[in-house]
């Protein structure tokens, strides 16, 4: 009874129909055409049972009131008319001759709804069947996709201060039952992907991973650092208490060779030897070495809001009216605004921007202590017309201290550095000497005398 019912069938309208079919069952037996016109209704609801019962009302008051007048005209006629069969009309297909129960056609649509239902339940029950059974498969292909893990127990939640204890530490241990590598620990991770895989535990309990990646470990071997390796398929289970190393996993898919010695656990691999593992005395190895945490790396990652003032940054400091427009009226693509806070009136870098340079001071803050200290030299050219001597440049000397002068010529630009060197010459040989309070009038003609006859040799 149960599975004939149709799944999508709600109690409500059980209910209704539970109504309409005991309004039917209620007929006298003179309703028993109408009763047959119900039954072979497509939408059985109560709705269309109790409209079709207040049409059927409303008929048979016309009738009758059709019966009283023929009723009345009869009284007057001495001998009543037999009734022929062609009076008799089929309430289903409007024919003549015959009623409704000896309607073929009548007959034959009933059946054919009842067939109809009948396919429709056998669907149902079909539809139920596949459901369940792929819900089976599918659970019991969940099981034997199950990772084990051997020993290993997960957090006591039940005590308070489990929470706070560092219950996994960081030492692997060799794990012969265990079918994957397992860790709780996240930062370990150098690659990372999203994984959802149910691990059962020696007490049949069931946990699920929530990652799965590769991790980094550094072994020692005789007290030396070993060659770096990369732990592969590393299962990041956080509701677990223990690092777990899958023996297993390494002879069959890694072809390791592992061999036990007294306290001492030997991992080769091509007849070399990768890492080992020490046997402490509750029987449980560990292996020696240390895990590489994976770097963070942060350069990609932003702290800002998404808010107007930074899509005014973004936008070369666009004026805020203009940014509210394009987010308004969808003109860019790809604005993201999380935060509609108004922005701050006040934007350094546009109030810069918008600044005037400040009066650069042509008088200098501070000149040199001593002469030659420092000299200002700068070089002009190419002149449009060359000299009677075929000079292009001229270059020129400030001493910084004395203010006095020196300007030089120059047939090329690279002669610049061989005129330095004969100001500098002059300078240290003359300079000093002759820098006095009634000398310095006349020094920056004496520099010019010197440099001329040194360039012409004269």
């Amino acid at each position: 009874m149960r599975n004939s019912r149709n799944s999508a069938l709600t109690l409500k309208d059980f209910e209704d129909e539970l109504a309409a079919v005991a309004l039917v069952r209620a007929l006298p037996m003179e309703y028993s055409s109408f009763r047959s016109a119900l039954l072979l209704l497509t939408n059985f609801d109560f709705k269309t049972v109790k409209d079709a019962f207040l049409q059927e009302q409303k008929n048979r008051q016309l009738r009758a009131a059709d019966s009283a007048l023929a009723l009345s005209s009869a009284l007057k006629v001495s001998t009543p008319a037999k009734p022929s069969s062609q009076s008799i009309v089929c309430e289903f297909c409007d024919i003549k001759g015959h009623t409704e129960a000896q309607c073929f056609k009548w007959r034959d649509a009933r059946e054919s709804i009842l067939k109809q239902r009948k396919e429709k339940r056998e669907k149902g029950k079909e539809r139920a069947n596949a459901a369940q059974q792929e819900t089976s498969a599918s659970a019991s292909a969940s099981v034997q996709s199950a990772e084990f893990a051997g020993n290993a127990s997960t957090h006591d939640y039940t005590n308070p201060h489990s929470p706070l204890l560092s219950d996994a530490g960081s030492d692997w241990i060799v794990d012969t039952g265990a079918t994957c590598h397992m860790t709780p620990h996240r930062h370990w991770f150098n690659t990372y992907t999203p994984n959802h895989t149910p691990i059962q535990l020696a007490n049949n309990q069931i946990i699920y991973s929530v990652g799965l990646g590769s991790v980094r470990f550094q072994p020692v071997i005789n007290g030396k650092p070993g060659r770096l390796l990369e732990f592969e398929r590393v299962l990041h289970v956080p509701d677990l208490r223990n690092n777990l190393l899958s023996v297993l996993y390494l002879t069959r898919a890694k072809s390791y060779i592992v061999t036990i010695q007294h306290d001492q656990i030997f991992f080769k691999r091509n007849g070399a030897l990768l890492f080992t593992a020490a046997i402490n005395s509750n029987n449980a190895a560990s292996i020696n070495g240390q895990v590489v945490p994976m770097t963070q790396f942060s350069g990609m990652v932003s702290t800002c809001p998404l808010d107007l003032t930074l899509w005014h940054r973004r936008f070369a400091h666009l004026n805020h009216g203009d940014v509210k427009k394009l987010i308004q009226e969808d003109l860019v693509k790809g604005i993201v605004v999380k935060s509609m806070d108004l922005p701050d009136p006040i934007c350094e870098p546009c109030i810069a921007g918008k600044q005037h340079r400040s009066n650069v001071s042509k008088l200098a803050s501070h000149h040199a202590s001593g002469l030659l200290e420092l000299v200002h030299s700068d070089v002009h050219g190419p002149l449009p017309v060359q000299t009677r001597h075929g000079y292009h440049y001229w270059i020129t000397f400030i001493d910084d201290h004395s203010r006095h002068w020196a300007v030089m010529p120059l047939k090329k630009k690279s002669d610049a550095f061989a005129a330095f060197k004969h100001f500098k010459a002059y300078a240290e040989n003359q300079l000093l000497d002759l820098y006095d309070p009634v000398t310095s009038y006349y020094l920056p003609f004496i520099i010019l005398t010197f440099i001329y006859f040194s360039l012409t040799g004269s």
